[in-house]
């Protein structure tokens, strides 16, 4: 339904502007050359690689703006059917290096929502080059390309111009581009999760007295981690995941908190004291009585429950630290560029999850695509589950699937987004991975639709849609479609 909405979008952005859009750069101005040129190259990397800092820069102007929400370029990027994150998201790039972009009405400009496919940036580096000093390319191509951005949300030509100075001045105004890099924030977040495993670990063994000091470690790190992707212009979740983040954090307080109990020590009594007193004898508080969150904070009435003993304890960690395996896995998709979890806040995994009636070993015996049969050599499918979750797997004719699909959770370079039961019984989920606008090798983007049935008790038939947008954007789209049947082994 997404997609669909988005598709709509797109299409009366380009009714808007067919007559408007000037290529955001495209304004006139005097004459005079840069004293130190960018090639075309250095034009092109930039724009690549610009992905992951224009989706911070949209989360970052989300919060900046947030009390504005009456002004229509507010309402057009953050409050329609589609935000500007998901629309970013499933943009594709085209960077020209030997010719200009062009408008619906065949002028010649920097750049455009024109390109040789639809949902397409076209961006002119054979043009932008020329008027570029290479001390500010980075800055204003990013801006140029938040221009063109907002055009897909419905923005005037005056709203383009006004994002895009303001992304500029941001830019400018910031010392924080050497700091917000993919590199420094995932090294930043693996730390913080590597001392919340050794926590768990800890609390498992009954070594309080270590989990206290590896806990405290990590809310140091947790807290490190934050301050650099909390700073503006940029922000690296968006506005409602972002404030998730508060809740999470003061589970882990808590959590602490209820591990100071555990140590023996001359202070346990009044850690014990302090603990109890902040329940109150109840077994929750209110999050947003304890850190004094206002009106608008979407997590304030979220309950903090008591943890009795440590078994509570490492339920709660265990969670935590699933929850943080996601975001994770989010934050490694977008500084790679790539295709990214969509991050809701409070992301809950369905008790029941229909797929477990679905246990068992699928052999196929028939295979029908709508395309030759370019990637489809299963021989089976799994569906196993084990303590450590419940996952999907392809078997092929030479060898198993090194990377399966784990239901409710993760992998880093892909991630199951939605999966359930429809109403027929038969249950499906949505896979991505990938990603089309990125400086990394080997990243089509992939979307995969499977629907599992059972048409009898020993017999299946699965239908898997496959969606490719290859990196490059010269190659052809396609989608595949193959239907697979055969028989059920318990």
């Amino acid at each position: 339904m997404n997609k669909i909405v988005l598709i709509l979008i797109l299409l009366i952005s380009e009714i808007l502007f067919a007559n408007g859009n000037t290529g955001g750069m495209d304004g006139g101005g005097g004459g005079t050359l840069p004293a130190q040129p960018a090639s075309v190259f250095e034009i092109q990397e930039i724009a690549e690689e610009s992905k992951s800092e224009l989706l911070y820069l949209l989360n970052g102007y989300e919060w900046r703006e947030k009390y504005n929400q009456d002004k229509p370029l507010y309402k057009k990027l953050f409050l329609g059917p589609v935000k500007a994150q998901q629309v970013l998201k499933e943009i594709r790039l085209e960077v020209r290096v030997d010719k200009p972009c062009y408008t619906s009405a065949n002028k010649e400009v920097d750049a455009s929502v024109y390109g040789i496919k639809t949902n397409t940036i076209c961006l002119s580096a054979f043009r932008i080059a020329q008027k570029l000093d290479r001390a500010v390319a980075k800055r204003e191509v990013i801006a140029l390309l938040m221009h063109e951005i907002s055009h897909f949300l419905g923005s005037t030509e005056e709203e383009a111009v006004e994002i895009q100075k303001d992304t500029s001045w941001w830019i400018l105004n910031t010392k924080l581009d050497s700091e917000i890099n993919g590199e420094t924030i995932r090294h930043g977040f693996d730390g913080f999760e590597f001392k919340l495993r050794k926590t768990l670990e800890s609390v498992n063994q009954s070594n309080f007295t270590l989990a206290d000091q590896q806990l405290s470690e990590a809310l140091i790190a947790l807290t490190q981690f934050s301050r650099l992707s909390n700073s503006f212009p940029y922000k690296l979740f968006n506005y409602q995941d972002e404030q998730y983040q508060d809740l999470l954090r003061l589970k882990l307080v808590w959590a602490r908190q209820f591990i100071q109990t555990q140590v023996s020590d001359s202070d346990q009594q009044n850690d014990i004291q302090e603990y109890d007193s902040k329940f109150n004898d109840q077994d929750f508080f209110i999050a947003g009585e304890e850190w004094n969150w206002d009106k608008s904070h979407l997590y304030r009435n979220e309950k903090i429950q008591k943890i009795h003993n440590a078994s509570e304890l490492i339920e709660l960690l265990n969670y935590l630290q699933r929850e943080y395996e996601i975001r994770s896995t989010y934050i490694y998709q977008v500084t790679f560029g790539m295709r990214w979890i969509d991050l809701k806040g409070q992301m809950t995994v369905p008790k029941n999850n229909s797929w477990n009636k679905y246990i068992g070993q699928y052999n196929v015996e028939t295979v029908v695509c709508d395309l030759p049969n370019q990637r489809e050599n299963e021989t089976r499918f799994e569906i196993t589950k084990s303590p450590a979750g419940l996952f999907f797997r392809k078997i092929f004719k030479s060898a198993s699937m090194s990377d399966p699909i784990e239901f409710g959770s993760y992998n880093v370079n892909a991630y199951l987004n939605n999966y359930g039961e429809l109403a027929d019984g038969s249950v499906f989920m949505t896979h991505e991975m990938g990603g089309s606008w990125s400086t990394r090798e080997f990243v089509d983007s992939i979307v995969s639709q499977i629907v599992l049935q059972k048409t009898d008790h020993d017999k299946f038939k699965l239908i898997r849609t496959v969606a490719i947008q290859p990196k490059d954007i010269s190659k052809k789209d396609w989608t595949q479609t193959c239907t697979f049947t055969g028989s059920i082994q318990y």
